[in-house]
């Protein structure tokens, strides 16, 4: 996020954690005690035949359910959330009680050849509902007590005093919330705040203006208001302080699942490398024989939120044609210019298109066929500056004509491939690129990236 995080915002990454350590030591102590056969004095219980690995998988199945309940049911965020969580928490264990006591009975037979033990079954449940009850209630306010040294910032917009002194009234001390009114909402920096807070109605255009620039520092737009007629937003109802209304974001990418698409990006931006490692000697190789230069091509373009990193490539064209900082400078520029306002231009607007471009070296034509010459952008994944699937990263200058709608593709990290490469690529116009872009933003999810990734490898291996 763009904004100055809580000290105690990546202690609650650690909440899963704890619930599954505290269940898997409950289920041991619970274990150990059934094992005791004088527990009651003066009554010798037998003793119980009890599968050690079948429990061993029970207890594991209900820590992999409990947590999994809780992500469901939204029980852990990365920050506190805006209204008490205490009833998701509720949620989880009685949903996890009903999951266990049915994998338990009819697991038998199936699952388990042993019967679960019904007394560890029993006082699990039960332990583990008061363990994890006093746990959570003394975590939360540990985090809290943090919190509160460093209250995140928050900017609320009001139309008039009312509606002012009703935020005052319910506001949260773990919040330091400035106020503007209507009249001063304009050119704000939103990268020091974690959310906005807009109350009362206002028009469309000012709206959709204020929120590009909101999701552009990455944050959360809060409308206290009926109208939710935003363009290219994913909105929800949502209740701030007692207060109805609608939560704006740029994409479907929560705080955990940005967690999630990062690690994916991590793995497997990692794994494709080893993968493909021979392959990527093999192009290095040709391309070093085959013309004089560098073998990776580097070029500044367009992340996230407008900062700029550069992009590696396998070298498609001749060094000294090239464009760029390190390349072919000013010869480079003209002959560029002199491609585009001829009629090997065949596709005008932002994105051009040179056909038989004669810069493009012989093997170079053949890796950009088949996208090969993308391959060496694993490293800008593996360090962050881009994603496996995502929005298309383009150059300064095209991103200087940007309309202000395209502009809301910057609330993304930029691609390794995308949608729009398995729907036309090069034959589509950049309205057109954006627009599915822009589709794939609103929409995302894992599911929709995996579909994506096994789509351009499709499209790359029926290439001919």
């Amino acid at each position: 996020m763009g904004y100055r995080h809580l000290k105690g915002t990546y202690l609650r990454v650690l909440w899963p954690l704890w619930h599954g350590s505290l269940i898997a030591l409950i289920f041991w102590f619970t274990y150990e005690i059934r094992l005791v056969t004088d527990l009651i004095p003066g009554l010798q219980l037998r003793i119980p035949p009890i599968d050690t690995w079948e429990l061993l998988i029970f207890a594991l199945l209900s820590v992999v359910i409990y947590i999994g309940i809780g992500f469901f049911v939204w029980s852990y965020r990365f920050q506190f959330s805006l209204e008490r969580d205490r009833n998701a928490h509720l949620k989880q264990r009685f949903f996890r009680l009903v999951a266990m006591t049915f994998v338990a009975y009819f697991g038998h037979g199936f699952l388990f050849v042993s019967w679960i033990s019904r007394f560890i079954l029993l006082w699990t449940a039960i332990l583990s509902g008061i363990v994890v009850s006093l746990w959570d209630w003394w975590y939360a306010e540990w985090l809290r007590a943090i919190e509160m040294k460093s209250p995140i910032s928050v900017l609320c917009v009001y139309q008039n005093d009312a509606q002012l002194q009703n935020v005052q009234a319910k506001r949260q001390h773990f919040y330091d919330i400035e106020y503007r009114k209507e009249a001063e909402w304009r050119d704000m920096d939103y990268d020091s705040y974690a959310f906005v807070i807009v109350l009362g109605e206002y028009s469309q255009q000012k709206l959709q203006r204020e929120f590009d620039k909101i999701r552009l520092a990455n944050h959360t737009m809060y409308h206290i208001a009926d109208e939710h007629f935003l363009e290219n937003v994913v909105y929800s109802p949502a209740t701030l302080w007692g207060m109805n209304g609608f939560r704006y974001t740029p994409t479907r990418l929560s705080e955990w699942m940005r967690l999630v698409k990062r690690v994916v990006d991590v793995f497997g931006s990692f794994f494709w490398w080893l993968l493909l490692s021979p392959l990527l000697l093999v192009v290095s190789l040709v391309i070093a024989l085959t013309s004089k230069g560098p073998v990776l091509y580097r070029q500044k373009r367009v992340g996230r939120n407008g900062e700029i990193f550069v992009i590696n490539k396998f070298r498609t064209m001749y060094t000294h044609l090239s464009v760029g900082d390190w390349y072919g400078w000013e010869d480079a520029w003209k002959l560029k210019k002199e491609l585009m306002e001829s009629d090997a231009n065949v596709r005008k607007g932002e994105l051009q298109k040179i056909e038989n471009d004669p810069r493009v070296t012989p093997i170079g034509r053949f890796l950009r066929k088949t996208s090969l010459d993308e391959l060496p952008s694993l490293r800008n994944v593996l360090i962050g500056e881009m994603s496996l699937v995502g929005p298309r990263p383009h150059e300064w200058f095209e991103v200087e004509r940007y309309k202000s709608r395209q502009r809301r593709l910057l609330s993304m990290k930029p691609w390794i491939t995308w949608y729009a490469q398995i729907n036309g690529r090069d034959a589509l116009t950049f309205d057109d690129e954006a627009n599915f872009d822009l589709y794939y933003m609103q929409r995302w999810s894992i599911r929709f990236d995996l579909y994506v990734l096994v789509m351009t490898v499709w499209v790359v291996l029926k290439w001919r």
